[in-house]
């Protein structure tokens, strides 16, 4: 409700222009060294559609089947040099690729429309491409140091106690925790465990599946950068435990929560931990963008990198000091024989710059400190098949420039930040990007920030969600910005796990994005963990021009199913709605509190900067162009023809905001195929027919990810 969207600084945080040189220059093995093999390789390039690429191979071979060259860059520098540019494609056979930089690719290595160059994995195998360092047994080490085993408060815990000397590794840059969350920009993340291909959790008090610890009296909130102040000064406050009393090292304690509003959440790192009579107290280094509170269900923290609180099978912590890395191994490691990875590799894995028609199919990319996947203009790029797993921060950007980019039929997992980042198209023009996000499977992610880093962040104009799952994550699953996207056929459950004040969907303050669509999506089990005021879909701050129909939204939100905050010409109808205490939350906000902090003058600021009394925005939507002599902070957001069922209550508006037509409001089933088991379709004869007779059945089976995907 208070402009948590900040769509000025979503491109900023996610941008990866840094990681990309200028030039690309070839690694020294890829420099043939004799005639002979400059010979041999001209003539395998003059005759060969494939190239092969194995970890056991060898730059100075030709690359063939049974010569495989060893490293990606040499694989993507022989097909720049390729006479024969038909069916370009890159066979990684199976094993791990490790990178320590960024792999960059620019125009030298695009197809055409007809012939995209592809790599791809070998016919029934995986190959990884791993931004990481795999831990050599040696390096695991029984710890032996009686200090560091005496600070561990579980005694079972210093049994198995394991550490690695991550300078003796060649290790040098351990990233950093935080400062991180709402208002701040996505940094890397520091180094963490992966075991067995797992990510473990950073040692933490209270753990991950237990409350946070409440925020006691505030002694000092800090400064409050929200309201200008430029000061730097950490908070101090006061929390209701002893338990910080057997942390030697304070100052690599870092705490995260939500210390002020809830959807504002932030990692700082604390600067100490003292005594004051029975107090104790927490002063932390950094402020929080609102300053601390108390006093609020979500006003918590939780602390994170406690060497004395490792305790559960996999759980880590790094002493910055000595650079080692303390472990309990998880219960099915064997030494030796499971895999251990520390991610090292703060840059995206794959960076692309002005790439066309190129496609990534079957590969695993994963186990990094940063993005995933970098895309910077370009056209046509396709990641088909792949998994990218283990990240420290997003699993794919597609930034503003980019068009007709393609993620489909991919899994998202274990995610730092937010899964994909999906611009493209220019606003001011209405022209499209294209780019879409297809049949993918993206869960667990948020690992690192919370605080709107959502399953798909989609900005810019055109682009399209579809036939998605995504579920399991404390944050929102779906942010946009922007025009004319389509949101549909997506399944999404278990979202908003944490927090206060936010929507499974989100966007708003913005008058302006118009004509995005949001159809036949299932929103169920939303926002029952940890939360207070949670939606389904959460039209924010005087949102306009959206038009939502044909969703089925089963337990959708703890307070209410939609939240419609002041906007107009959104238009609500042919939905079922099932199990909310309140269907429709709305408002009136720009004609009390927001008048006072940004309406009108924030409004009339993005309105001018469209041009939107002008084409083409006056063409697309002429609702639009005469916004300011429609009283527009008046609600008026058609909710007509929609389903009801078991729900405590319509709406808490007024009935002029609406206005609200043919909506049925039933207790009893509606006439669901089998709503016990799951099965929300309507049958022929349902009741729900007769009672809305221009009801649109929803297309249940469409819905989620689809087996054939190709033509999605």
């Amino acid at each position: 409700m208070l402009g948590k969207f900040l769509p000025l600084t979503l491109r900023a945080m996610q941008v990866d222009s840094a990681y990309i040189s200028h030039k690309t220059h070839r690694p020294w093995c890829c420099r043939m060294k004799s005639t002979l093999t400059m010979m041999m390789l001209s003539t395998a390039l003059a005759r060969a559609a494939e190239f092969y690429v194995a970890p056991t191979g060898n730059d100075i071979n030709p690359g063939t089947k049974d010569q495989p060259f060893a490293t990606l860059e040499c694989a993507r520098d022989a097909v720049r040099d390729a006479t024969n540019r038909n069916n370009l494609v890159v066979v990684l056979r199976q094993g791990i690729y490790r990178h320590g930089k960024s792999i960059e690719f620019d125009a030298r290595d695009s197809g055409t429309a007809n012939q995209p160059v592809v790599w791809k994995s070998a016919a029934g195998e995986t190959a990884r491409i791993i931004g990481g360092m795999v831990v050599p047994t040696a390096f695991i080490k029984q710890v032996k140091d009686v200090d560091i085993l005496n600070r561990i408060i579980s005694p079972a815990a210093r049994q198995g106690l394991l550490e690695i000397n991550l300078v003796a590794l060649g290790i040098m840059d351990l990233g950093q925790i935080g400062p991180r969350g709402f208002g701040r920009p996505l940094i890397p993340a520091p180094v963490e465990l992966i075991v067995g291909g797992k990510v473990m959790p950073i040692a933490c008090w209270p753990k991950f599946d237990e409350s946070p610890n409440p925020i006691g009296e505030v002694l000092d909130k800090g400064s409050v950068p929200h309201f200008g102040e430029k000061l730097d000064r950490g908070g101090k406050f006061a929390v209701e435990t002893d338990r910080p009393l057997h942390w030697q090292c304070a100052n690599d304690v870092w705490i995260t929560g939500l210390f002020a509003n809830g959807y504002a959440d932030a990692t700082l790192q604390l600067a100490s931990i003292t005594q004051q009579g029975k107090d104790i107290i927490f002063t932390t280094v950094q402020p929080h963008i609102y300053g601390f509170q108390s006093g609020k269900p979500w006003n918590n923290w939780r602390a994170l990198n406690v060497l004395e609180e490792i305790s559960q099978p996999g759980e880590w912590a790094v002493d910055y000091k000595t650079s080692k890395l303390f472990f309990l191994p998880p219960a099915d490691y064997v030494a030796g024989k499971t895999e251990v990875v520390i991610s090292t590799l703060a840059s995206p894995v794959l960076a692309l710059k002005n790439v066309s028609h190129l496609r990534f199919e079957n590969l695993h990319i994963e186990c990094s400190r940063g993005n995933g996947v970098s895309v910077q203009g370009g056209n046509a790029v396709v990641f088909s098949g792949c998994t990218l797993r283990n990240l420290g921060m997003t699993a794919v950007t597609f930034d503003a420039t980019g068009r007709n980019h393609r993620l489909e039929n991919c899994v998202i997992c274990d995610i730092g930040s937010g899964g994909v980042m999906l611009d493209g198209g220019d606003q001011k023009t209405l022209t499209p990007g294209n780019n879409a996000v297809v049949n993918c499977e993206i869960h667990r992610f948020n690992r690192w920030s919370r605080a709107y880093c959502p399953a798909v962040s989609l900005i810019g104009v055109g682009n399209r969600i579809a036939h998605c799952l995504i579920y399991d994550a404390p944050g929102c699953a779906i942010l946009l910005h922007g025009n004319n996207h389509t949101i549909e056929y997506n399944e999404i459950h278990h979202v908003m796990e944490n927090g206060d004040d936010m929507g499974a969907f989100y966007m708003g303050r913005n008058p302006t994005e118009f004509g995005n669509i949001l159809r036949y999506n299932y929103f169920h089990d939303i926002g029952f963990g940890q939360t207070h005021s949670t939606y389904g879909i959460y039209l924010d701050d005087c949102s306009c021009g959206t038009e939502i129909y044909g969703n089925l939204l089963v337990r959708a939100g703890r307070r209410a199913t939609f939240l419609i905050g002041g906007g107009k010409y959104n238009k609500i109808h042919d939905n079922i709605v099932i199990d909310s205490v309140l269907a429709f939350q709305m408002d009136n906000r720009a004609q009390n509190w927001a008048q006072k902090e940004w309406f009108p003058k924030l409004f009339q600021q993005d309105w001018n900067q469209m041009n939107a009394a002008q084409p083409p925005f006056s063409i697309a939507y002429p609702e639009l162009a005469k916004y300011w002599q429609d009283n527009p902070e008046v609600p008026a957001d058609p909710v007509e023809g929609n389903l009801i069922v078991n729900c405590g209550k319509l709406t808490n508006g007024k009935p002029e905001w609406g206005p609200f037509k043919n909506n049925w409001e039933t207790k009893s089933d509606p006439g669901f195929v089998n709503a016990a088991k799951g099965d929300y379709r309507l049958k022929p004869d349902a009741e729900a027919f007769k009672k809305i007779p221009d009801f649109k059945p929803i297309l249940f089976d469409e819905i989620g990810i689809q087996k054939k995907a190709s033509g999605l």
